[in-house]
């Protein structure tokens, strides 16, 4: 099993940022291959392309972002937007902000939540209403609240004033784009005299390989897109003092039509649960109904275990995958009893009565080298 290696990952990539502007450490060492002192004297702009795996990337040898790759990073486990956004955010792993995957159990207000819209899964109604915010749940400060210079956060419109954004962009500006044109304005605009720090995200590539797969022509010719833009933005930052750098929260593989694993369908199973799946379909935590544990173990086994792996929970925090040092206090208690792992190219799903059923083509939040590596691209215009 891959595993996040957390001396050579997104955090660290972070730690030389946060480092270099000599601001609040993180209990992560900088990138080695990207030390703090090359990035004192700049701003450092930070691109960071939802689903663009370092096995993407490479398959498009011939383009620009493929000439400025740097080095080769792992994620943060589970390899999912809600972890490792969060953890671009405030620096830190999962170990310490306890940000688990898309559908979360908060034992604080005993509801499970989907997470990035900050809403109760159950009935879809938002958390705030109940006085609740993310800055509850994410046990870390915002970047912003780390660094010394200013910072600004650039991200599409229609989620630039979440309360999520909001709470990972806290102490910094925001700025709303409409578009790829519109936000590499927004980060040229962003740069001045002074030296800041520039986050901006674009979602469009991960939407793409989850309705039609990684490997689908429309995602090669949207990264093309991004390559152009890319270009453009490199020729506009001539002669500025910056450093601008390219990463992703995670990669992508490919689901098979019949490759999901619905839990709804396994009474043996789904019986044993107390709670429904949290985390991610590659990547699912269990709650079990006290004196169920054998009961769910041999039903795991005997009905999907050809095509999941099951881990205890603890053995996954003690083994480090979430991240290194002192865990979050509430970390234990958002990710279950075990650990359900597809293998590749499987998911694991269940549904409430309210949702709707839904499937795609591309997946991630597991181990697989698809999943876990991301590119780091450094360019100095």
């Amino acid at each position: 099993m891959l595993r996040p290696d957390y001396h050579h990952s997104i955090v660290n990539l972070m730690a030389s940022i946060i480092a270099a502007d000599g601001g609040d450490p993180t209990p992560y060492q900088p990138l080695p291959s990207l030390p703090p002192e090359s990035l004192t004297d700049t701003t450092t702009i930070l691109w960071v392309i939802d689903g663009l795996g370092d096995s993407l990337l490479t398959q498009h040898s011939d383009t620009t972002l493929a000439r400025y790759r740097h080095d080769r990073l792992t994620t943060v486990f589970p390899t999912t937007t809600a972890s490792a956004i969060t953890s671009f955010g405030t620096g830190c792993a999962p170990q310490q902000h306890a940000v688990t995957g898309w559908f979360m159990w908060l034992r604080e207000i005993g509801s499970v939540v989907t997470t990035l819209p900050f809403l109760h899964r159950s009935d879809r109604h938002p958390l705030e209403r109940s006085g609740m915010t993310p800055a509850d749940v994410i046990g870390c400060p915002a970047i912003a609240q780390r660094l010394r210079s200013p910072c600004h956060h650039i991200s599409p419109d229609f989620i630039v004033d979440s309360s999520y954004s909001r709470t990972l962009a806290a102490g910094g500006r925001r700025h709303g784009h409409t578009g790829l044109a519109d936000m590499v304005d927004a980060i040229v605009e962003a740069v001045g005299r002074d030296r800041r720090y520039i986050y901006a995200y674009w979602p469009t590539l991960d939407h793409l390989s989850h309705q039609y797969g990684p490997n689908h022509p429309k995602v090669s010719e949207h990264l093309r897109y991004l390559d152009s833009a890319f270009s453009s933005l490199l020729n506009r930052l001539a002669g500025r003092a910056v450093t601008l750098l390219v990463s992703a929260d995670h990669g992508q593989i490919d689901n098979p039509a019949g490759h999901t694993i619905d839990i709804n369908r396994y009474p043996a199973i789904a019986d044993t649960l107390a709670l429904p799946l949290c985390g991610e379909p590659r990547a699912a935590f269990c709650y079990l109904r006290h004196g169920y544990e054998k009961q769910f173990l041999d039903a795991v086994e005997r009905l999907i275990g050809d095509r999941c792996e099951v881990v205890a929970s603890a053995k996954v925090l003690s083994e480090g995958l979430f991240g290194l040092g002192t865990p979050h206090p509430q970390l234990a208690s958002r990710i279950g009893d075990y650990l359900l792992l597809p293998y590749d190219g499987w998911v694991v799903r269940d549904r409430l009565p309210a949702e709707k059923a839904f499937s795609q083509l591309g997946v991630h939040g597991g181990l697989s080298h698809d999943e876990l590596y991301v590119p780091l691209i450094v360019a100095r215009p």
